[in-house]
């Protein structure tokens, strides 16, 4: 497992993001697996960043945990941050058949981390939010 804690800023988002996908490489993901990691970990961050620690005059920080799956080729990528509790799960799913402009704004990027890998799961253990999210790598190159 690797680890990686940082303020949750944007200046810090391309080193977080590099963080993940440095700890996916050789694991057999094909590029359009890569990208879709590299989306997902995107979306999370910014949310995090943007959302989690709206009463702070400060960023807050965050934690990203890597571990490679053991049965299977694939990752799992933690995300612990001490922010608001905010469980993504518990959001419905945009309604994609509405036109653009007529969709209520957010939603659209967890909906998104929900499709594009294998599984997410949320909980809170005392002050913390922790999200992870797994990728099995299916190898189509």
């Amino acid at each position: 497992m690797a680890q990686l804690e940082t303020i949750a800023t944007m200046d810090n988002l391309e080193r977080m993001i590099d963080f993940v996908l440095s700890g996916s490489k050789g694991v057999g993901f094909s590029r359009k697996e890569e990208n879709e990691i590299h989306l997902a970990c995107e979306e999370i961050l910014v949310n995090i960043i943007n959302h989690a620690y709206p009463e702070l005059s400060e960023p807050g920080e965050v934690l990203i945990r890597c571990t490679r799956l053991a049965r299977k080729p694939g990752i799992r990528i933690e995300f612990i941050d001490s922010g608001v509790p905010f469980n993504p799960l518990n959001n419905p799913d945009p309604d994609t058949a509405l036109p653009v402009e007529e969709r209520p704004i957010g939603g659209l990027g967890l909906f998104i981390v929900r499709n594009v890998m294998s599984s997410v799961e949320y909980r809170r253990t005392g002050n913390q939010n922790r999200l992870a999210i797994e990728k099995i790598a299916q190898g189509e190159h």
